[in-house]
């Protein structure tokens, strides 16, 4: 799952307050396009777990939180993940439970 948390300003602490978390993986952020403030993103599979830890590390080192925005990934890659972990651009797998194609 990708989540994006939008604070209303710059945080320089914010990023290095979530390096190293478990369970987060593909950590980003900057300054949001257009308006003022921070946009962080990263991708989970445990939210439930994750994301309320996130939030609470910023609010620690003074972040003020706007938004959390979780969104599934797609469909396309559900469906790789399913079928044997390949993902786009990867060959899929020559059977399929057993059975060939």
């Amino acid at each position: 799952m990708r989540v994006r948390i939008e604070l209303d300003a710059d945080c320089p602490a914010a990023l290095a307050a979530l390096a190293g978390l478990a369970g987060l993986d593909d950590l980003g952020g900057g300054p949001t396009a257009g308006r003022a403030g921070m946009a962080i993103e990263y991708a989970t599979r445990e939210p439930r777990r994750v994301n309320p830890t996130v939030v609470a590390r910023l609010v620690d080192v003074g972040a003020r939180v706007v938004s959390v925005i979780a969104a599934a990934p797609p469909l396309e890659e559900v469906y790789a993940e399913v079928v044997g972990g390949s993902t786009a651009g990867e060959t899929p797998p020559a059977t399929i439970g057993g059975h060939g194609r």
